[in-house]
């Protein structure tokens, strides 16, 4: 990266060999026997909630990941996952179902909202049909 470097500073730059991969090519990922492979594969399929539930839905690994890799997954995939056991286990694919729960929950309030919008169903039917305080709804409104 350093390539015209001051003579005078040479040497006090190292030049380390490094290996760099991308997390978008998930096909090239090297063979990791440590759960690299499975935070990988997570933060490949963070912007899309049906990739991801295929993903952990499809490979047994994600039901018991360890605490390093499950905070490492919430904070760099905005996932929070529920612990498994008092081991400190924890389950990415319930995780991923909760992800998928808001999202219809919040899929099912837009719908609301727009019918309360256009006059066909009143604010307070809508809270109730959405689970709800009526304040809550006007708020989302």
């Amino acid at each position: 990266m350093l390539i015209d470097i001051d003579p005078a500073m040479r040497k006090y730059v190292n030049d380390y060999k490094i290996n760099l991969f991308s997390i978008i090519d998930k096909d090239k990922f090297p063979k990791f026997h440590t759960e690299l492979r499975e935070l990988f594969l997570i933060l490949n399929a963070r912007n899309d909630s049906n990739k991801m539930k295929e993903l952990v839905q499809g490979d047994k690994s994600f039901r018991h990941i360890e605490r390093d890799t499950a905070e490492l997954i919430s904070d760099f995939a905005s996932v929070s996952l529920p612990r498994v056991n008092k081991e400190g286990d924890f389950d990415v694919c319930k995780a991923v179902m909760d992800i998928k729960q808001e999202g219809r929950e919040e899929g099912k309030l837009e719908v609301l909202a727009s019918l309360v919008k256009d006059g066909l169903l009143e604010v307070e039917e809508a809270a109730k049909r959405a689970g709800i305080s009526v304040e809550e709804m006007k708020a989302y409104l």
